[in-house]
């Protein structure tokens, strides 16, 4: 598969998923308009160099239409690093417990589930939180088995992106 594009109703207004391994090796890239701008993410950057990343960018907005000659550039890396989410009485919920799941790049939800468990934790001093945790790092450790095994699969690759593009 080269370039599969998942576009509402093909405006450049619109977001769009782009599947390709061979590009973004276990990720994908995706593109959300914002008013007169736009947010890119095209890999997970442990396991691609950024100025290839750039490249793509570049090539990525060639091909729809995209000038960047007065763009300007800001980039942030996503944390999916997750080291512990209570230190001593410091809560840290979301992106910054990293708590993004590894495959999707979704944190919005990892961030309204941690945020809940620390609220319920400063409001109810007995309040156990293991149990709501560990169903949030069970999901995130299924995103990261399945990147994984995306990215150590070349016969299995191909045929999971395309199930993911269909779907």
């Amino acid at each position: 598969m080269d370039w599969n594009t998942i576009r509402s109703n093909g405006n450049k207004e619109d977001l769009e998923i782009n599947f390709d391994y061979k590009k973004y090796r276990s990720w994908y890239s995706w593109i959300f308009p914002i008013r007169n701008l736009f947010s890119w993410n095209g890999a997970e950057l442990s396991t691609m160099n950024t100025s290839i990343l750039r490249k793509e960018l570049d090539l990525f907005c060639k091909e729809k239409g995209i000038d960047l000659s007065a763009a300007e550039f800001q980039a942030a890396t996503i944390n999916a690093d997750y080291r512990g989410l209570k230190f001593r009485n410091m809560f840290l919920v979301g992106d910054a417990a990293g708590l993004v799941f590894g495959f999707s790049g979704e944190g919005i939800y990892p961030a309204m589930i941690s945020g809940e468990i620390a609220a319920k934790s400063i409001i109810d001093k007995n309040y156990d939180y293991n149990k709501d945790l560990s169903k949030l790092l069970k999901h995130k450790r299924s995103q990261e088995c399945i990147m994984h095994f995306l990215e150590n699969s070349l016969f299995f690759k191909p045929v999971l992106f395309e199930l993911l593009a269909l779907s």
